[in-house]
């Protein structure tokens, strides 16, 4: 799915796994055996997010795997880490104030980490892209599906206008906004396989009306 806006075109797209269909990102937003991707098209940003684990960071990437980062300095308003072995065009850099993460790459793509409440993880809530100085930012929730509890997002919005201001959900979405927004499903309605039986699983992406 992709949505043309006025700065840098959103995207959100999933594959599936045929060897396991048990697999899945941890967001859980299409189903066991599909893995979401949620990204800037200009940018090709589409990483999951950062994992802390005392002196170690780990970026996850969409494929399953992820990038180690090690603290290199640290001081009293934040900490700068080095990539491992392979990927020196990236940057990453702790900020005490707001318990941030920014991520930076040679072609001067920007992307901002924060712990949505409730999360165990850093999740991607902003990326400026080089040159044009233009954010996209994501919201997120932290819910509970099936008794455990799972981070996932809301809405991406996309940049906008100078002098345009956008609300929180689709309610603050003025002239000048463009965003997806998602709703997950409370309940399961679908009974089976068949056209007449399709509708919603509890936790999942809700069905268009």
């Amino acid at each position: 799915m992709s949505v043309q806006s006025y700065g840098s075109d959103l995207t959100v797209s999933r594959s599936y796994s045929t060897r396991d269909y048990t697999r899945g990102d941890a967001s859980g937003m299409f189903g066991p055996g599909w893995t979401s991707s949620v990204g800037v098209e200009d940018a090709g940003v589409d990483y999951t997010g950062l994992t802390v684990a005392g002196s170690l960071v780990q970026l996850g990437l969409p494929e399953g795997n992820s990038i180690g980062f090690t603290v290199k300095t640290t001081t009293g308003t934040g900490k700068t880490l080095t990539p491992e072995v392979g990927v020196d065009d990236l940057t990453l850099t702790y900020t005490v104030a707001g318990d941030s993460y920014t991520l930076a790459d040679l072609d001067g793509t920007v992307v901002t980490f924060t712990k949505p409440s409730g999360s165990a993880l850093y999740k991607p809530t902003a990326v400026t892209t080089p040159g044009s100085g233009q954010t996209t930012t994501t919201s997120w929730e932290t819910a509970t599906v099936a008794g455990a509890p799972v981070t996932r997002p809301t809405r991406i919005l996309a940049p906008v206008p100078a002098g345009v201001t956008c609300g929180a959900g689709t309610a603050g979405l003025l002239r000048g906004c463009r965003a997806l927004a998602f709703t997950y499903a409370t309940g399961t309605t679908a009974t089976g396989g068949a056209e007449a039986q399709w509708g919603d699983y509890t936790g999942r992406v809700g069905k268009s009306p």
